[in-house]
């Protein structure tokens, strides 16, 4: 399971429930504002807060204000990845 907060504080991106999605909910309300469907256990939130990383097969990187995919990390199909970050300037991130 992971959780990430967005860099003011006013979101959070939650992973690894039994239902296996990715949930970005508002805070303190706990609205869900997205879900992604997703079959690992590890999301994370880039520094800038507008972009989420998540697996579903490969790790997708999604773009949290239109929820569109926009690239993948390649060569994490095949394992469950237990760890995701991004850098602090949001350039790369690393499982």
């Amino acid at each position: 399971m992971s959780l990430a907060f967005s860099p003011d504080s006013k979101t959070m991106v939650t992973s690894g429930s039994w239902d296996k999605a990715v949930y970005h909910r508002e805070i303190p309300s706990g609205k869900f504002l997205r879900c992604f469907k997703a079959n690992g256990t590890s999301a994370s939130l880039s520094a800038d807060g507008k972009t989420i990383a998540f697996q579903d097969g490969p790790i997708k990187l999604v773009d949290l204000a239109t929820g569109k995919e926009i690239g993948q990390l390649a060569g994490h199909s095949d394992m469950v990845i237990t760890g995701l970050a991004f850098s602090p300037d949001c350039n790369s991130a690393r499982t």
